[in-house]
């Protein structure tokens, strides 16, 4: 059919009707005849609204402009920006492998166009050396950086205008069920109804550029998860910065929009510590396993089969006290009690624990816990662990010696992604199937009208294997701080 006799037909139906829905019904009647998506116009006659505006963290220096060409410019800085800052012993001049797939994913078919122009536009400088893995050489891709002028660390946030790069946005990041398993796709399912408000994208309010990355792509809505080795669900809660958690707000089944609840363990990690601590003990063996124990081999009457200090250590965690017990027998030594601490650019600073308020010490106590055995025996907080609870310490550190320093944190991690991710939210999808949940590691985000029972839930889990941990909750929504975060 000709676009004449589609105009006639037109004509004839709606006779001497206004030139607009004239118009309108053209365009209808040759979508028909082309099979196109007909438009479907509101009733003032103005367009739909389009799709919610995306957002991006990219370098501050970085001059690109709001058109379909500059959208996928942004979405490339942000990617590269990101892993930078995430990768490396030296982040900033680190270059970054991408593949041929990725970047399609991400800047779409022509995406080798984005990349020629990003890198005349002094944006982004290419490493072309790559290889296919032929002539005994091992497959790599080209690699990518930030070019020198904007590898300075600081960003802002800008949005990306067009529908279809909001689009493959959303498809960048989907989420694999193998890996996520049951229960993390429950998480995912239940990702979307938890919001953030507009105010979170002041950039002048947050202060690194991880963390810009991260409120940009909550607010797109464009959900990340995935099961790390030891089992954790990281998720885009997971990385959204603690202070813009103020901006949050969760959709409850009935449609009702309330404020979030945080409902944390308390001295988490140390209590499963010696719940691990206690198995190895109950087994009698002098080695420690290279595996996590069995959950149910967790489970029984084994508190009264520990030694006594095992039983001191636990009751402390449970009551809430375990910090401030090491931080008194911390602050009672004689001599200086100084720590070095790498920062994550590399630095070295030493650290006073004396100046340490009850507060922040409580984050010190990790360290040698999960440090490297050179700098765990020169750390006070370590000689501390060992007058309070000998076993724990002698755990440590026959762990780190025979499975590496890093033995200690994947066994805690496996152990806590096991209640929180498997158990906890498995309970959920059984009794509370439609409730929205969140976790944050020891940690679940609720509505604030669920907090009661999500305490109970992960009550129940604990005391399952013998461990009945204080638990705390946080009101984020309820702060009305302003004040920007640390740079």
């Amino acid at each position: 059919m000709k676009t004449k006799e589609l105009s006639a037909r037109a004509s004839l139906s709606l006779g001497a009707g206004d030139a607009f829905q004239r118009c309108i019904t053209l365009i209808d009647l040759k979508a028909q005849h082309y099979s196109l998506p007909i438009v479907t116009f509101n009733e003032d006659h103005s367009m739909p609204n389009r799709p919610s505006p995306s957002f991006v963290a990219i370098p501050a220096t970085a001059d690109v402009p709001n058109t379909a060409k500059g959208d996928n410019l942004k979405i490339l800085l942000q990617y590269l920006s990101n892993r930078m800052v995430m990768n490396g012993e030296n982040p900033r001049d680190y270059f970054i492998s991408v593949s041929s797939q990725k970047l399609e994913k991400l800047c779409g078919s022509r995406y080798k166009l984005v990349i020629d122009q990003a890198v005349s536009d002094g944006l982004v400088e290419r490493n072309s050396t790559y290889s296919t893995g032929r002539v005994n050489r091992p497959p790599f891709t080209k690699s990518y950086r930030l070019a020198k002028d904007h590898r300075h660390g600081r960003s802002k946030i800008v949005p990306i205008v067009g529908a279809h790069a909001r689009r493959r946005m959303a498809t960048a990041y989907e989420p694999d069920p193998k890996n996520l398993k049951e229960s993390g796709m429950h998480l995912v399912g239940h990702s979307k109804s938890f919001n953030l408000n507009d105010a979170a994208l002041d950039s002048s309010t947050i202060g690194k550029h991880e963390n810009r990355c991260a409120v940009a792509r909550y607010a797109n809505q464009q959900e990340f998860a995935k099961r790390c080795k030891n089992g954790r669900h990281h998720s885009l809660n997971t990385q959204l910065p603690a202070r813009e958690r103020r901006h949050l707000s969760v959709t409850r089944p009935n449609g009702c929009k309330t404020g979030v609840a945080l409902v944390d363990v308390s001295s988490c990690q140390p209590l499963l510590l010696a719940a691990l601590v206690a198995h190895n003990q109950r087994t009698g063996t002098p080695e420690v396993p290279l595996y996590v124990p069995r959950f149910c081999d967790l489970t029984g009457g084994w508190m009264n089969e520990v030694s006594p200090s095992i039983r001191d250590w636990i009751s402390l965690c449970e009551s809430g006290q375990l910090y401030l017990e090491l931080r008194k027998i911390t602050l009672s030594m004689e001599g200086p009690l100084t720590v070095p601490i790498e920062l994550t650019n590399g630095r070295w600073i030493n650290i006073d624990l004396r100046k340490k308020s009850a507060r922040t010490f409580k984050r010190a106590v990790l360290v040698p816990i999960f440090d490297r055995i050179d700098a765990m025996l020169q750390n006070p907080i370590f000689h501390a662990i060992k007058e309070l609870c000998p076993p724990i310490a002698d755990y440590v550190l026959a762990a780190k010696s025979q499975h590496g320093y890093k033995a200690v944190a994947n066994y805690c991690q496996r152990l806590e992604s096991t209640l929180m991710v498997d158990n906890v939210i498995g309970h959920f999808m059984r009794e509370h199937k439609q409730e929205p949940v969140q976790t944050i590691h020891d940690a679940l985000m609720v509505s604030e009208e669920f907090e009661d029972e999500a305490k109970n839930v992960i009550r129940h889990e604990f005391e399952s294997i013998g461990l009945k941990p204080k638990i705390k909750s946080e009101f984020p929504g309820r702060s009305c701080s302003n004040q920007p975060d640390r740079p």
